[in-house]
């Protein structure tokens, strides 16, 4: 028994994950907004926009955030990008939208993982704009 306790505690604790996934359209339909501008009576609209790409931010988005800067790895059919955190350290995934990546999506990340991979695949030949969004996955440990 003694001798299982001690393998027990020689083993490295299981890390569990946190993966988050990119959804492939955001808005996933195009969308009214309810926001008017002052001295104007018309409708906004939010067209759909397909997913472009992704990255890490430190700090709450709208609030200074600074994207950081990881070390990218070209991969088959894409990159790999891979960032290291203190302990602690706030870090949000943001997923790019649209042409120009105007519209995000962010998910906030555990806070005591230290080290993220952000891996961005193209799921199509890509034009312009495509039909087909990429695909972006963000792990954590």
């Amino acid at each position: 028994m003694s001798k299982l306790l001690f393998v027990a505690l020689l083993l490295p604790a299981a890390v569990q994950a946190q993966v988050v996934e990119c959804p492939k359209f955001y808005p996933w339909q195009d969308t009214s907004l309810a926001e008017v501008p002052y001295g104007h009576k018309g409708v906004g609209n939010l067209s759909k926009a397909p997913l472009m790409s992704g990255s890490m931010w430190g700090r709450e988005p709208r609030r200074e955030g600074v994207e950081l800067i990881g070390e990218t790895k070209k991969v088959k059919g894409g990159f790999d990008t891979r960032y290291a955190f203190g302990p602690d350290e706030d870090k949000w995934f943001a997923c790019w939208y649209g042409k120009d990546g105007i519209v995000q999506w962010w998910e906030k990340m555990d806070k005591t993982s230290t080290n993220c991979v952000v891996e961005v695949r193209t799921t199509v030949a890509r034009t312009d704009y495509p039909n087909d969004p990429v695909s972006v996955k963000a792990t954590c440990k």
